[in-house]
């Protein structure tokens, strides 16, 4: 999996929160705890999928990261009937710390990837 395909997922995971909670926001249809949820469902589908597909190209560090937060996205449904008042709360600390280090990756990956300009030797 290239490095742009990578960027994709993340980007694409990105942008789909935002707009389903602006979808939601403007309709005012679903509650917080609704929309938290299928944002949850949303995220953690996208990044199992990228897990799955940057399998060959990920360290074990990376991939025990993602399965990390795959699980804690996992507790958070059961958060949610356990402790309502911090569901919002951890939730959206979750997500943000996903996708700050998605980017981080992306960049990572992106900047490691770029071409490095020769040295040049002195004459003596």
């Amino acid at each position: 999996m290239n490095t742009k395909f990578h960027t994709y997922i993340h980007t694409l995971s990105f942008v789909l929160v935002i707009s389903i909670a602006i979808w939601a926001t403007v309709m005012g249809t679903l509650q917080t705890k609704d929309l938290l949820t299928y944002l949850i469902l949303v995220v953690a589908f996208l990044e199992a999928f990228s897990l799955w597909a940057g399998r060959k190209i990920h360290s074990e560090t990376h991939t025990s990261y993602k399965l990390g937060v795959l699980a804690s996205l996992m507790i958070l449904l059961g958060i949610k009937s356990m402790l309502p008042a911090f569901f919002p709360t951890i939730t959206i600390t979750v997500l943000a710390i996903n996708f700050v280090y998605n980017f981080y990756i992306s960049n990572k990956r992106i900047r490691r990837s770029q071409p490095r300009a020769k040295k040049r030797l002195k004459f003596k």
